[in-house]
């Protein structure tokens, strides 16, 4: 018995062509616009929506909202975007709570267009304001957030289907499928690509990272010292990444590409602290299974319900259950998608190659190192200290300004150094705490931009403590992937006078110090992975 409650399919959806397109814009217009069965775009609404609330969660409940967004007094800014601050205030932690929130109506489908753009803001607006916490997955969360607004995905298993029911429908467009698909595809396809360098071919940085990760493996991790493990680990992963997408589209190994993809992922989340991604990405890996690999069925009217428990049978001559499709838009209309569609194709295509417009190595000089995909390519040691110069001649370190804090500076500090590690409170004096947190520095430490960015922070509060307009410099000792530390920027160079720009940076030093021989030991001290 059809159902009376939902509207019937416009028939021209059910109608085929007459004759076959023309032209290839048309055959390729077609399919991106033909209707396909929509539980896989509902089921990765409702993963992403959970995924996002306890993402939150864990940034509540750890502390980590004080510890990186209310308690440093300086925010590194990505170029173009320093006018994004924290809110003050509780303000950052409504922005979390809002998150979930948001998360929420977004998993169960409820006002889904509102909560998801709302969700968008809230969180790009956490991804803008601090840029000591780059991660490329909160780059690719960012940009999901953002598609989950245009895209369907409420249109079943929601609440806003069920309060109005002609928005049900048991389809949607298959460019809304392949766009989330393409996405996914950037992020690992791009990642391969960015391993084909010479420390990855060497196995660097992976060297280093098994050994340190080995007590994490109890079964394989005796190996993880063993060369043939690091160059399996290395080239293994270069192809993972390389392959994986292809190898989920072919049917004949789609699943095993599945299981390589699951294992990879939760290889991913022992090794490395990086929260949701691997479970984001084992849910978005299910996106290239085939879409009526999960079907939604037309839901029954009340009076079906109520004949089915009398033990009505349905009878053969009895009208079949009709499938409510979604309207398709004009052919005008479905241009212009298609021409949006290519333009956000096209950038993220060609986005991720802009470091070949600068000089040197991307992981060394960090010009293009952002939105590139560019992960777990590089572990850097070093240390880098300020130091400023009077108009008159009169040098001062940065600890200077120690004695012109404020109690409530001296207050934040402490509370700072009470939230390092043991071994980052030896090895840091008290005064590099002033301003701005451990995390914040060891990222700056190794990031010539950031560097740049405090300086000129220092520079305005020298200033502002009466002693003129001060030239500042940087010392630097960096290792990168297990080199001998080497300066990472000119200490000659007046970074205070220096403009932030987009261009080459020419006070960047050249990277010259060549890795250590297999067996060498390499920079001393604590390292740490980086995205």
């Amino acid at each position: 018995m059809a159902t009376a409650a939902l509207p019937p399919a416009p028939a021209t959806l059910h109608a085929a062509p007459v004759t076959q397109p023309a032209g290839l814009f048309d055959r390729v217009r077609q399919r991106l616009f033909a209707p396909v069965d929509i539980g896989m775009l509902a089921f990765f609404r409702i993963a992403f929506g959970v995924l996002m609330v306890y993402e939150a969660y864990r940034y509540l409940s750890a502390g980590w909202v004080y510890r990186n967004y209310i308690e440093p007094d300086f925010h590194f800014t990505f170029y173009g975007m320093s006018w994004v601050k924290p809110w003050l205030g509780i303000g950052m932690y409504l922005t979390f709570g809002a998150m979930a929130l948001f998360g929420t109506m977004i998993a169960v489908g409820f006002c889904y267009r509102i909560a998801a753009f709302l969700f968008a803001l809230n969180f790009a607006h956490i991804f803008l304001v601090e840029e000591a916490y780059y991660l490329n997955h909160f780059y690719l969360i960012t940009i999901i957030s953002f598609m989950m607004v245009i895209l369907p995905a409420n249109r079943a298993w929601s609440v806003d289907a069920w309060l109005r029911p002609s928005l049900f429908s048991t389809t949607a467009p298959a460019w809304t499928l392949w766009l989330l698909r393409f996405q996914i595809g950037i992020a690992y396809f791009y990642g391969g690509i960015a391993k084909i360098n010479p420390d990855w071919a060497l196995g660097e940085p992976m060297r280093a990272t098994l050994a340190e990760q080995a007590d994490k493996f109890p079964l394989i991790g005796q190996w993880f010292t063993e060369e043939w493990m690091v160059w399996g680990f290395s080239w293994g992963g270069l192809l993972f990444d390389l392959l994986i997408v292809p190898a989920l589209l072919w049917r004949r190994t789609r699943w095993a590409a599945f299981v390589a993809a699951l294992l990879f992922n939760l290889s991913n989340s022992i090794m490395f602290e990086i929260g949701i991604f691997p479970w984001f990405m084992v849910c978005a890996t299910m996106l290239f299974f085939p879409p009526d690999w999960v079907q939604v069925e037309v839901p029954k009217s009340a009076d079906e319900r109520a004949k089915g428990a009398k033990g009505t049978a349905r009878t053969e001559s009895a009208a079949p259950v009709v499938r409510p499709m979604m309207p398709a838009p004009s052919i005008g209309t479905q241009k212009v998608i298609m021409a949006l569609l290519a333009s956000w194709v096209t950038l993220q295509v060609l986005l991720p190659f802009r470091h070949f417009l600068y000089p040197g190595d991307v992981s060394w000089t960090e010009e293009g190192h952002y939105f590139a995909w560019h992960m777990k390519l590089r572990r850097k040691y070093g240390s880098t200290t300020f130091r400023a110069v009077t108009p008159d001649g009169q040098e001062y370190s940065e600890l200077k300004l120690v004695e012109f804090a404020s109690p409530e500076l001296r207050a934040r500090m402490k509370s700072r150094l009470k939230n390092l590690q043991e071994h980052e409170r030896k090895t840091l004096p008290d005064g590099q705490f002033l301003y701005i947190s451990g995390r914040q520095r060891k990222k700056m430490a190794g990031r010539p931009d950031m560097i740049l960015q405090y300086a000129h922070f220092l520079h305005d509060e020298f200033e502002r403590n009466g002693f003129g307009d001060v030239a500042i410099y940087c010392d630097s000792a960096i290792s990168l992937n297990g080199r001998a530390p080497q300066p990472l920027v000119d200490s000659s160079v007046n970074l205070a006078a220096v403009e932030r720009s987009l261009r080459p940076a020419s006070w960047i030093v050249p990277l010259t110090t060549p890795l250590p021989q297999r067996g060498e030991t390499g920079a001393p001290g604590a390292v740490e992975s980086e995205e």
